[in-house]
């Protein structure tokens, strides 16, 4: 109930998006079911996008209308969060788009660099179960910093044994690209349990 309060209740918008991702990690269908009865009342449109994007990582791609128009707002932090919400909800449709956003020179860099993270979360959806992993193995060495990033986040959000194990083999590779960010990866984990 304190964390409802906070994401319909608190006038600070930063307090309100964290209390929402704080919902949202609960995990469970009740978490979904707030997200849901949040998301049609909520007039902050930075703070709207947030809710679809956490009702995305649940499969519910009923935030997608409405990221699909906040993609052509004024502000760029509206865009932004308008690809990070794209990317949570995973719409094979949406990938096109999302990577015509991240290849728009004109567009705001953070705009361009969620874009991206929405393209990689959108392929990985879209995939068989069994090429999943391999595709996170394969953004661990990608040139581009946003994919092994990505793959690192992925992993380490994961937190399976098969997860951490790949995240130990890479910071092992003192030479990988990814090797410092799988190990903070790891820190973090850690303290986490």
């Amino acid at each position: 109930q304190d964390l409802y309060d906070l994401a319909t209740q608190e006038p600070h918008q930063q307090v309100r998006i964290t209390a929402i991702r704080q919902l949202s990690y609960r995990g469970g269908p009740e978490s979904l079911k707030i997200l849901q009865k949040l998301y049609p009342t909520e007039k902050d449109l930075v703070v709207k996008l947030n809710i679809a994007r956490e009702m995305g990582r649940y499969g519910d791609d009923s935030g997608r209308a409405g990221a699909l128009a906040a993609l052509k707002d004024n502000s760029w932090k509206i865009r932004e969060g308008a690809a990070d919400a794209l990317g949570m909800a995973g719409n094979v449709r949406d990938l096109m788009l999302v990577q015509s956003v991240h290849a728009d020179a004109n567009e705001h860099p953070l705009v361009r660099y969620a874009a991206k993270k929405s393209a990689q979360e959108i392929k990985f959806t879209a995939l068989p179960e069994q090429e999943r992993w391999q595709f996170i193995v394969e953004g661990l060495s990608a040139t581009s910093p946003a994919e092994r990033k990505w793959a690192i986040v992925k992993l380490r959000n994961m937190n399976t044994p098969r997860a951490r194990q790949i995240l130990e083999d890479t910071a092992a590779k003192t030479a990988h690209p990814a090797s410092s960010s799988a190990r903070a990866a790891l820190l973090w984990l850690e303290k986490e349990t």
